[in-house]
């Protein structure tokens, strides 16, 4: 597990999800958790293969995600907004990992 980012993140005065943890699940998918954001309606992931490339993956309305749909051997890099009072907020911090190749 690694975890990266603080419990509360401002970045250009809009609060971001913080406390960002990034968990490689051999056979599952990767699980991202953060800490709720007080008055967030739902939260935005964005997923890319390349660093900084991020583009929207989907949305959900709990501070939790586990992505099944990745392949073995490859680097995953994720961020989230959350969505306040119809706005979306700054992203938070880029977390990435490796999922794992599969044994034969």
């Amino acid at each position: 597990m690694i975890n990266l980012g603080s419990k509360l993140e401002w970045q250009n005065g809009s609060m971001a999800p913080g406390g960002l943890v990034i968990d490689p699940m051999p056979s599952c998918g990767i699980k991202l958790s953060w800490d709720p954001v007080l008055g967030a309606d739902r939260y935005y992931i964005y997923r890319s293969t390349g660093r900084g490339l991020e583009k929207y993956l989907t949305n959900v309305g709990e501070p939790s995600f586990q992505d099944v749909n990745v392949d073995p051997g490859v680097w995953y890099y994720y961020k989230v907004t959350a969505f306040i009072d119809g706005q979306e907020s700054n992203p938070s911090i880029e977390v990435y990992a490796l999922t794992e190749e599969v044994k034969r």
